[in-house]
């Protein structure tokens, strides 16, 4: 999606998008952890596939290292904490994408859906202010901000589908160490 200074993707990387980077010559790392029960990708010989009926879903249980070398795979960047922001909240500096909380155009645990929702599921009704799908619930989004002066741990933002409906506001921030998987 445009904004005027910069680009952002209008919806999370899928399940579908990472396995092909992960097939790709690029990718001399995994970055995923394929034995957690949330993965939804597979490794069948040397080949990596979706499982069944999660292809637009989005990705999970990637680490920092695995989101930003997709991105420079797919030439793209990680989003800086401001821009996302930006493209989450609008100009008017909404709590959340939709302006105020409403449920039923977002996942997370408040919903029930138990897991990740495809990416598609709530267009028409919960998009940002710039057409972007999921900045709130379904699945934690790695920025390329560090969380403090530390430089020990990168920020997440957006919230997941089992996290409660204050984590998916539009300026939570939660971090992580970057090799651990979101």
């Amino acid at each position: 999606m445009i904004d005027q200074d910069f680009w952002i993707d209008r919806y999370p990387v899928t399940n579908a998008e990472y396995a092909e980077f992960l097939n790709s010559p690029a990718s001399k790392q995994e970055f995923i952890d394929l034995d957690d029960p949330m993965c939804r990708i597979a490794k069948r010989g040397q080949a990596y596939e979706v499982k069944e009926d999660w292809h637009d879903h989005p990705t999970t249980q990637v680490s920092w290292f695995g989101a930003a070398a997709y991105a420079e795979w797919a030439g793209k960047v990680l989003p800086d904490e401001r821009r996302w922001e930006k493209e989450a909240r609008g100009i008017d500096g909404r709590p959340y994408p939709f302006r105020r909380w409403d449920g039923s155009r977002c996942n997370t645990a408040e919903q029930g859906a138990g897991k990740t929702t495809p990416y598609s599921l709530y267009a028409g009704r919960g998009e940002s202010p710039y057409s972007c799908l999921d900045m709130a619930g379904n699945v934690w989004e790695w920025m390329a901000d560090w969380y403090d002066s530390e430089e020990k741990k990168r920020v997440l933002r957006g919230g997941a589908w089992n996290d409660v409906v204050d984590r998916a506001r539009s300026a939570y921030r939660f971090c992580r160490q970057p090799a651990r998987t979101a």
